[in-house]
């Protein structure tokens, strides 16, 4: 009986040693937001913060010591490596200069000691922005704070006009656009490219000519599980309709410059042959005064 007890001990503790393990998790801070305040990539800067993602593996309350760790972009698979503390901890840094092309979702891939590999998913927000790549000179409205306007663009009478958008920011931004601050309606007239940033309007006329603007709206909470704060960044320019003759104006251009060219190589040549013709009067003189062929009587 003493031995039957016994047995039993163990099975018990042995079930209980296998039911009370744990396994490894990984955690972290979850989410991160990189310049939030910031309308336009070129806009001065601001007082902004440095920033991180980290991420640790945890089991029975205690950090599992880590042999390698990596942070992997989602939308582009790009890997960063991951700098490891003393706690290990893994973490993604990002400067207070970072851009919004650093924002997206990542996931933290932490590779333990007997080669486990735990991964987690994590959060680097970043306001909807207007990319000014292209270096516009942007103004800023006096009267809507996150209203810039952009240079005007010209389109020939009948000719297809194209006019960008480049944004970022984390979740990716709605988008919509006005003409003279009224819904555009996407159909064959108007055609938004989402991949390009591009609104294509088809056979531009007189009508088509004016005020186009986009806008931009994402959300996401400032603090893990906290409210989630709205974003917006508009960019407004004109498009101004011109004649279907606008090449004649450089061919005209063209034909003055052929006409000037023609000109200088006639004067030119004329003077050549001028000079060619004079410079040796002197030896024709010459020649007449010592002519000694004698005259004939004509009597």
């Amino acid at each position: 009986m003493l031995e039957f007890f016994k047995v039993c001990a163990f099975f018990f503790a042995f079930y209980s040693a296998v039911k009370c393990e744990t396994k490894p998790v990984a955690m972290g801070n979850v989410q991160t937001v990189i310049n939030s305040a910031k309308l336009y990539s070129e806009e001065p800067s601001k007082n902004y913060s440095a920033t991180a993602l980290w991420c640790e593996v945890k089991k029975d309350k205690n950090a599992e010591d880590i042999r390698a760790a990596k942070f992997v972009r989602h939308h582009d698979k790009f890997e960063f490596p991951a700098d490891i503390d003393s706690a290990n901890r893994a973490y993604l840094n990002f400067p207070k200069e970072a851009s919004a092309s650093a924002s997206g979702k990542y996931r933290c891939e932490i590779t333990l000691l007997d080669g486990q590999t735990i991964v987690g998913n994590m959060f680097a927000y970043h306001s909807a922005i207007i990319n000014n790549t292209n270096r516009w000179p942007v103004t800023k409205s006096e009267d809507d704070p996150v209203l810039i306007y952009a240079p005007a663009i010209t389109a020939p009478l009948e000719s297809d006009a194209e006019i960008e958008c480049p944004f970022g920011g984390y979740p990716v931004p709605s988008v919509t656009w006005y003409k003279d601050n009224y819904p555009i309606e996407f159909g064959e007239k108007f055609h938004w490219d989402k991949e390009t940033h591009v609104l294509k309007i088809k056979n531009v006329n007189v009508t088509d000519a004016g005020e186009y603007r986009c806008e931009l709206k994402n959300m996401f909470p400032l603090v893990y599980e906290g409210p989630e704060q709205t974003y917006e960044a508009k960019l407004a320019r004109r498009l101004e309709v011109g004649s279907n003759l606008g090449w004649i104006l450089p061919l005209i251009v063209i034909l003055i410059i052929l006409l000037l060219l023609f000109i200088i190589i006639f004067v030119c040549q004329r003077c050549q042959k001028y000079k060619s013709a004079d410079y040796n009067v002197e030896a024709r003189e010459r020649g007449l005064h010592n002519d000694t062929t004698p005259l004939k009587n004509s009597v």
